[in-house]
């Protein structure tokens, strides 16, 4: 038991507790593993979920603080961690939907 490394467990932060972390910094929530809310400035504050994909590490972007809650940022955590489980890449699915929507709306686009 001496060689192995077990993940920090963090302590499941209440949305009072979230909404007071003002400071520069990326703290653990809890809840779903990886999930962070990141502080720039008081007013700049988004979340990320930090997950291994294919042995890489990865920062995926959630939203912001202001648009998404902590439950709704729980929920989209647990989201992306199924999608990983069943083999899914969800930051390249991301890329390509925007490719495609891309693709779509340059078809829209005529010179009428």
């Amino acid at each position: 038991m001496w060689g192995t490394t077990l993940p920090k467990i963090s302590k499941k932060r209440s949305a009072l507790e979230v909404n007071r972390l003002t400071s520069p910094g990326r703290y653990p929530v809890g809840g779903v593993s990886g999930l962070y809310l990141q502080v720039r400035t008081p007013v700049a504050r988004s979340w990320i979920l930090r997950v291994t994909i294919h042995g890489q590490r990865r920062d995926i972007g959630l939203g912001g603080f202001s648009t998404l809650s902590l439950a709704e940022a729980r929920k989209s955590a647990l989201d992306i961690h199924a999608k990983i489980a069943q083999g899914n890449d969800p930051i390249e699915e991301r890329k390509l939907n925007h490719a495609k929507q891309k693709a779509r709306a340059a078809r829209l686009i005529t010179f009428d």
